[in-house]
């Protein structure tokens, strides 16, 4: 295969925003009276008669009992067999109530009420084309029946005819039930009939008010018409009033993804699957949302979850095939495609991907090949069926992979990563005026691709254009600083260009790198350690690095990880051995940043200071020095942190530096020249959310609510709507003093994220202060239905601050503890 290319083509998961189609009881109840009404027989009468009333006190059971026994005297009795369907429909026998329903219509097969329930029973247990053969028989009796051409205007829809929907909703009578004028605005949404359809909506809209079922209901409506955006409003109006409700909180993640708003999207359907944990749905949609975000390893760790729990559903087979082939783990997915292909065997797309994962491996390269070679006969027109076969064959037949490629770039002019695969191909045979067009063509559609970069660099130095390879390699290192290959190539352009000093530091850099193995397949057991329980996955993990250490103790990447594990386990005494054993194996500047940071995570200062003064000499840059010198200020005294902190270029002082700095300011008593500091930060980026909260944080703990507020004012008109900034705002206002206000902020928060449990939480908190804790127990309670795992414990720690009487301030800075940890 060539190496470095994309090696597919990323495929979207598909989502799901479900539409209910449920009959209401209401439908049974007409029924049960009206069969009742008809009872040919008085002996029969009176069995049919003490059913329906069993069934109406709620005694279902009692009722199937007498419809038993009634039956097995009158075996004929169509008007027992019917209420008999009904009690089995309500005692969710759902394939026994069908068995019943056929009985009675081969005995009475012109009934309207049977025909019309038994629709609704086929609607309910997900047969819609069934349903709509049996209402259409239905108002082929009785046209305008009410019920039927409801129910047909719902399954139009479900069959993507908006227009037959409406046409069957024109035969209801005049006073139509609401649920009429949702389907009816949904399929006007549809067929882009905007003005008749907003109009609608604002009238149902109205109605609705702060009803959760209304606002439901108008929200997957909604969706189901691909008005996203707003079903996600409809459907946080609903959750504020049912928080608690499932599929409110379900949907709603699903409309917020399809809407755009993936981040949102993920923190709802996390909160769904708290509740939920083993909800295969939600399991699949909470992973196409982390694809969305480019979390791969997160999908793939969801979709094995998702794939133990429900191994022959295809369309997490198929999903979770194509992300591991995305992470590189060719087995795991050759696995998941041929599950698939159990369930879906004439998927021809399928089979493709199944071939082109096993070139790969470089495993089964006869049946591959011919397996993609057939692709592309029957598939002609198929671009990313050229490009694939072009993959698998470029390592044994360059000059055909070319062809392909050509093939493939002829059907699609933009597809970037043919034109990738081409030009190294081409680059490999020393044609690189060949192979120009191609990484330029490539970089025009993806300029932050370092793959690319790279590529088009080593192009132009191939061409003794080395002047023009330096910006495009200093770029491709930036993005992938540790990419040990990039910067290779950008030491030797740099001593082309006659730049000497810039490229020996750029080689020295390249040696503790070392080299680059980032392009090898990874083995197959992705999948099966995913599935593990995180208690399974950590003792594998302990055991394989503990396993690696003993055998081979010169590994200092094994060494490192090993490190990380005793400072998580508090033994600090071992972890400062293993530090030392790292510091005499002299591994790489970025495995001596790593095991820095770890010891500077636990605490360990003075160790932590050692190891990034001896990455520091090799690599300064600012996130190294930063972290070196809050060592420093910790190992030595602030004032020497402040020293080395100021030893940061002025181009690398990020967000970070402005706060770490405002932190040792404080430490060494220069108040005032901190909150300049992260004023400085702040003007320097001001789209960063987490500064402007990092710095109320600081301005509150030193009591300066006032110009914490100030500062989240003005947070809040960068970045409207953040929730943590207007959580935070909230803390600010207690620490003010300002206890009045902070209730109707809380509920300008509720209002925008009712679904989110630390608004929950910090309503609990306040109310509790404010002596009302029968109220304060249900929104704790609700806070914990709602995901959070620890909600009594930090609530508990918020109202205990300590021995000292809880003024504004304490106890401001409790809650964001509390909201914050």
């Amino acid at each position: 295969m060539c190496k470095n290319a994309p090696k597919q083509a990323k495929t979207p998961a598909p989502q799901r925003c479900r539409v209910g189609l449920s009959p209401t009881a209401a439908f049974f109840g007409a029924l049960l009276l009206f069969l009742l009404l008809a009872s040919p027989s008085q002996a029969q009468s009176d069995a049919v008669s003490d059913a329906v009333e069993a069934l109406q006190r709620g005694d279902v059971t009692t009722a199937e009992t007498i419809l038993r026994r009634e039956l097995r005297a009158h075996a004929q009795n169509s008007d027992a067999l019917a209420v008999l369907a009904v009690v089995l429909d309500q005692e969710k026998k759902y394939s026994d109530a069908d068995a019943v329903y056929k009985r009675a219509l081969a005995l009475s097969p012109h009934s309207a009420p049977l025909l019309n329930n038994y629709g609704n029973h086929l609607m309910a247990t997900g047969k819609l084309d069934e349903a709509r053969d049996i209402f259409l028989k239905l108002v082929a009796i009785t046209p305008g029946h009410p019920n039927a051409n409801l129910q047909l205007a719902r399954i139009a829809l479900a069959r993507k005819s908006p227009a037959e929907a409406i046409d069957r909703l024109n035969r209801l009578p005049s006073e139509q039930p609401q649920e009429a004028d949702v389907i009816r605005m949904q399929a006007l949404f549809i067929l882009h009939r905007y003005r008749e359809a907003e109009a609608l909506l604002d009238r149902l809209s109205a109605g609705a008010g702060s009803d959760p079922h209304a606002n439901y209901s108008l929200g997957v409506a909604l969706a189901g018409a691909g008005e996203y955006a707003r079903a996600e409003d409809r459907l946080s109006r609903a959750l504020e009033n049912a928080p608690d409700n499932f599929d409110v909180l379900y949907n709603l993640g699903l409309a917020a993804s399809h809407a755009g708003h993936n981040e949102r999207a993920r923190d709802i359907l996390e909160s769904a699957l708290r509740r939920q944990p083993q909800n295969v749905d939600v399991l699949y949609d909470l992973a196409a949302v982390n694809a969305k975000l480019g979390q791969q390893e997160k999908t793939a760790q969801l979709l094995a979850q998702a794939s133990s729990l429900a191994p022959n559903r295809a369309d997490i087979q198929e999903f979770l095939a194509r992300t591991t082939a995305e992470l590189g783990y060719f087995g795991d997915s050759v696995r998941a495609w041929d599950t698939y292909l159990k369930s879906v065997p004439k998927d021809d797309v399928a089979r493709r991907e199944r071939a082109f994962a096993a070139s790969a491996m470089g495993a089964e390269m006869a049946r591959s090949l011919a397996d993609l070679k057939a692709f592309t006969v029957r598939h002609p027109a198929d671009a990313v069926g050229h490009y694939e076969f072009a993959i698998a064959e470029a390592a044994t037949s360059p000059e055909d992979a070319l062809r392909e490629f050509d093939r493939a770039l002829a059907l699609k002019p933009d597809m970037a990563p043919a034109h990738i695969a081409r030009g190294l191909l081409q680059f490999k045979q020393g044609r690189f005026s060949a192979a120009l067009p191609d990484f330029e063509a490539a970089l025009k559609q993806e300029p932050d691709n370092p793959v690319v970069l790279d590529r088009l660099g080593q192009t132009y130095m191939a061409l003794d254009r080395s002047a023009d390879a330096v910006p495009l390699l200093r770029r491709a290192v930036e993005l992938a600083p540790r990419d040990s290959k990039s910067l290779l190539h950008l030491g030797r352009a740099l001593a082309n260009a006659g730049q000497e000093a810039e490229a020996r530091a750029v080689f020295a850099r390249f040696r503790e790198l070392g080299p680059d193995q980032s392009a090898a397949p990874h083995p197959a057991g992705l999948v099966d350690f995913l599935s593990l329980s995180s208690e399974e996955q950590l003792a594998r993990y302990r055991a394989g690095v503990e396993r690696t250490v003993r055998s081979d103790p010169r590994n200092a990447e094994a060494q490192v990880l090993y490190l990380k594990l005793l400072l998580n386990d508090g033994k600090t005494a071992e972890a400062a051995t293993v530090a030392r054993t790292i510091i005499e194996l002299q591994p790489s500047v970025a495995l001596l940043e790593e095991a820095g940071n770890a010891l500077l995570a636990a605490e360990e200062y003075a160790l932590a200071e050692e190891l990034l003064k001896r990455a520091a000499a090799t690599d300064a840059s600012g996130a190294v020095l930063l972290n070196l010198a809050i060592a420093t200020s910790h190992a030595e005294n602030p004032q020497a942190g402040l020293q080395a902190m100021d030893r940061i270029p002025q181009a690398q002082r990020t967000r970070d530096y402005f706060l770490g700095r405002a932190q040792i300011l404080d430490a060494c008593g220069r108040t005032e020249e901190a909150v300049a500091s992260l004023k400085q930060g702040l003007h320097a980026n001001p789209t960063r959310a987490d500064l402007y909260r990092q710095a109320a944080a600081f301005l509150i703990e030193r009591k300066r609510a006032g110009d914490a507020l100030t500062l989240l004012e003005h947070g809040t008109a960068t970045l409207p709507g953040n929730p943590d900034l207007l959580l935070m705002k909230v803390v600010a206002l207690e620490a003010a003093g300002r206890t009045q206000d902070v209730e109707p902020a809380l509920k300008t928060v509720e209002k925008s994220w009712p679904d989110w449990y630390d608004v929950w939480l910090a309503r609990a908190i306040a109310t509790a202060w404010q002596g009302r804790d029968d109220q304060a127990r249900q929104m704790l309670q609700m806070a914990a239905s709602l995901g959070s795992a620890d909600a009594n414990q930090r609530f508990k720690q918020a109202l205990n601050p300590g021995e000292a009487p809880p003024d504004d301030n304490i106890r401001a800075i409790a809650l964001m503890h509390a909201l914050f940890p």
